[in-house]
């Protein structure tokens, strides 16, 4: 079986954020939104990530990656966004793994069901540059490229 579809991609690393996410305290998850919808969204949430998915190589070890936007209001000093940033990469660890990464399962839709094809795992993880919205929005942009094995 071969594990190179961008919907399973997506479906793997959905699943794993959103599980991950819903421990609690709970935090509030977007996809594919672009940060102008940051002015737009309801005001009472005060915290929360935007997960966008990027490009996807399936050359060799294949790489996928995927744009995550920490979003905090009532932040000036940005302490609330470093608490979730920090939260968003303990998602991803695991001190029992050799180079202290998380494997994710990767899934496939086969005859309507999830199956596991192969294990995803985060090989880099690149910080922008933090801003802020015109709202006074804190943006703290994170790059994180998994890869995972697949042939054609």
């Amino acid at each position: 079986m071969v594990a190179l579809s961008k919907r399973g991609f997506k479906i793997s690393i959905s699943n794993f954020i959103d599980a991950k996410a819903s421990v609690s305290p709970a935090i509030h998850v977007v996809y594919d939104k672009s940060l102008t919808d940051a002015t737009n969204t309801d005001n009472s949430v005060k915290e929360w990530i935007s997960v966008n998915f990027g490009n996807i190589d399936f050359e060799g070890i294949c790489e996928g990656l995927v744009e995550v936007y920490v979003l905090t209001r009532e932040d000036a000093e940005g302490l609330k966004n470093d608490i979730l940033v920090d939260r968003l990469m303990n998602f991803f660890s695991d001190p029992a793994m050799p180079d202290g990464n998380k494997r994710i399962p990767f899934y496939e839709v086969v005859d309507g069901a999830l199956v596991q094809t192969s294990t995803l795992w985060l090989a880099r993880v690149t910080p922008l540059k933090e801003f802020t919205l015109s709202d006074e929005t804190k943006v703290c942009p994170t790059q994180l490229w998994f890869s995972w094995n697949g042939t054609l």
